[in-house]
């Protein structure tokens, strides 16, 4: 039952993590949505406004584009709960793949579990349709809120007036307002987005009411800093000593991502001119280039929340991407780290079938590993029933194995191994002064969190707390029972051992003096896999199996890079959706600025100018977004690798990043080259008066 919990809590875990991932790719599809439809308002403009002076509503246009875009919905709800399917068996299959290449797995069995019902798939879509459904709506309830005569005759809106900017500044104070309760409810609640997540409103509503009075540029700058501050740097948000106790996952640095993509962008786009001024020293002098850099830059700069909108898809998803880029270089630049850590200091595992009492002087008498070992700890060994006393948990038959606290240095576990003590009962400082507590004292024991299972994926079970009281109860089997009583000095990440450690003078009171386990530390020099090799082979009428320690954890950081690629693979999806974004709103804006090309195009531009300002602007947006997602994608990866017990080296993944950024850029200038190129081959005469 332990391990059908433990599996069913990690294919949760797997499930939510997906989840997480899939909101950058949902993100991203509804900022897509509302570009397309505030586009689709700006170019029907004209005749929005002639429909409102002939007698239509503004709840019949909001109707009008609402079931326009309802039809849209259903039919990508629909296409996309089939592509879904396709997508959810192909990262099955490279599940599938990894799996049985490392353990006795095969794919065909990993994909008989490929598996969905009509239910699941109704849900899909019904979700797809409402999340669309609901952007649809609150678009076109934006687009309806035209004034008519500006509209018919295609004026543009005049500057916001005072009264918006009221109302905005009351909008600040209630997310002010919001955010402190926010930030007083995390620490009752412990929940570590609330902590942080509640200052950054405190300080979006600050920017709020900061516009009532200041210059929009002053304002929001001085939000999309303070934003940046409070979650770009690490001490202040992911790794604050705040949240430190508290449970969190993945979704933290999601949200944290999001709100930095927002803070990013704010400053870009308010301080246009500053980036004008950094890209004149590429065109300085160059009158033909200054002419095409600035009709370029001149309209993102004029459609802020278009710009934004653009530059956010790619900025989240390549923030994502990014940041997996990281994990993968960091988890393989730390592997010494880990192994030092995780191996206990020891080079092999040992386990043999039938128990023995003299392990270490059967290594040594072995000639075939005459000068090879360097260190033999054993162990006695049992199982027995455990149920803490203090927590009223029972944990049921439980291993426990005991170490000779009398050994000497270099075979002595308790004052020789490195494993991580999680966790220390109250009373004690260090690790040291809790395998001090073990040895003086044989009701003391270290409970160990073990998790390699060399017939699968790591596995965890259930653990009492540092502190707790457990009583011990065992079998002899001669109709009686042994019970002892003992506190739990400290939790221990045992890594290849799970349940009690104490010493064998705890075992020898409940007879046992004989065990299956034992740890091997090799001379310096020597193969630890070919030490192991001999031992399995020496030793194989006690049934002995062995692990090198450095090469399973290598194993197990090998997978996890795997999987790392599948994630990256499916956040791709999204990059492809920004990507296909872009080109969307490239083609609808050559449709919109017709006119504007013709004159251009009349006053002495000429093709390939008007070509190269068309690519520039598309380069400027995808360059602008594939930059905020890269640089907030290193410090994330920096606040990750300096997380406390985080066991990582920040390490910069150049050629990764390199490939990212060649990849999303290529695919960004291959998706605009064919609207630009339109765009260029537009005859004066014909665009001046065109009319759609």
């Amino acid at each position: 039952m332990v391990a059908v919990n433990s599996a069913t809590a990690g294919a949760q875990s797997l499930s939510n993590l997906f989840s997480v991932l899939s909101t950058i790719t949902i993100l991203a599809g509804v900022v897509l949505i509302i570009n397309m439809f505030i586009m689709l308002a700006e170019e029907r403009k004209s005749e929005m406004g002639m429909a409102r002076a002939v007698g239509m509503k503004r709840s019949q246009l909001t109707k009008l584009f609402l079931f326009e875009g309802t039809l849209y919905a259903a039919g990508a709800s629909l296409v996309g709960v089939f592509v879904g399917i396709g997508i959810a068996y192909g990262i099955l299959y490279g599940f599938g793949n990894i799996i049985s290449g490392f353990f006795p797995v095969s794919l065909a069995q990993v994909l008989d579990s490929f598996t969905f019902t009509p239910a699941s798939l109704f849900t899909a879509f019904a979700e797809g349709l409402f999340i669309t459904y609901l952007t649809i709506l609150l678009t076109s309830w934006r687009v309806s809120k035209l004034n008519i005569i500006r509209a018919v005759r295609d004026i543009p809106e005049p500057p916001k007036g005072v009264r918006t900017y009221t109302v905005l500044s009351v909008l600040g104070v209630v997310l002010a307002i919001v955010g402190v309760l926010l930030f007083e409810g995390s620490f009752a609640a412990k929940s570590a987005i609330a902590a942080l997540v509640g200052p950054s409103l405190v300080i979006f509503g600050a920017g709020l009411i900061l516009s009532r009075f200041l210059l929009n540029r002053y304002a929001f700058t001085l939000t999309g800093i303070a934003l940046l501050v409070q979650w770009g740097v690490p001490s202040f948000s992911f790794n604050s000593s705040i949240i430190q106790n508290y449970t969190f996952g993945p979704e933290v640095l999601i949200v944290g991502g999001m709100i930095m993509v927002m803070g990013a962008i704010l400053l870009a786009l308010y301080n246009t001119d500053v980036i004008l001024k950094i890209l004149h020293l590429f065109y300085r002098g160059r009158k033909r280039l200054t002419v095409i850099f600035k009709t370029a830059l001149s309209y993102p700069a004029s459609k802020r929340f278009r710009t934004g909108a653009t530059v956010a898809m790619f900025a989240l998803v390549l923030l994502s991407v990014t940041v997996i880029a990281f994990l993968t270089a960091e988890q393989s630049a730390a592997l010494n780290t880990v192994v030092k850590q995780d191996s206990g200091g020891y080079d092999i595992v040992t386990r043999t079938t039938l128990p023995v009492s003299d392990l270490a002087t059967r290594i040594a008498g072995d000639s075939a590993l005459s000068g090879k070992v360097a260190a033999v700890i054993p162990f006695n060994t049992t199982a027995l029933v455990v149920r803490d006393t203090t927590s009223r948990t029972d944990f049921g038959l439980t291993p426990i194995v005991g170490g000779d606290p009398n050994a000497p240095p270099q075979s002595n576990f308790f004052t020789g191994n490195t494993f991580n003590m999680v966790t220390l009962a109250s009373g004690y400082k260090t690790a040291s002064e809790v395998w001090n507590s073990v040895t003086s004292d044989s009701s003391n024991i270290v409970w160990s969190l073990g998790s390699v299972n060399s017939n699968g994926p790591p596995t965890s079970s259930p653990a009492p707390s540092a502190g707790d009281v457990l009583q011990l109860y065992f079998n002899p089997g001669n109709n009686t029972i042994i019970s002892k009583t003992v506190t739990v000095s400290g939790l221990l990440n045992g890594v290849f051992f799970n349940g009690i450690v104490g010493t064998s003078k705890l075992l020898n009171s409940f007879g046992v003096g004989t065990g299956e386990l034992g740890f091997v530390k090799v001379s310096s020099g020597v193969d630890p896999t070919a030490v192991s090799n001999i031992l399995k082979k020496d030793f194989a009428r006690i049934g002995m199996q062995t692990i090198a320690i450095a090469a399973i954890i290598s194993t197990f950081i090998q997978i996890g890079n795997s999987f790392l690629g599948i994630f990256e693979a499916f956040l791709a999806l999204g990059l492809v959706v920004g990507i296909a974004g872009l080109g969307i709103i490239s083609i609808r804006s050559v449709v919109e600025r017709r006119k504007e090309i013709g004159v251009l195009r009349a006053i002495g531009y000429r093709k390939n100018m008007i070509l190269s300002a068309f690519l520039l602007e598309n380069s400027y947006v995808a360059l602008l977004g594939i930059l905020i997602g890269i640089v907030l994608g290193i410090d994330l990866g920096y606040a990750i690798a300096t997380s406390p017990g985080s066991g990582l080296t920040f390490v910069i993944p150049w050629i990764s990043l390199l490939e990212i950024i060649a990849f999303s850029y290529g695919l960004a200038v291959l998706t605009t080259l064919s609207s630009s190129r339109r765009a260029a081959s537009i005859p004066p005469a014909e665009a001046l008066r065109y009319t759609e």
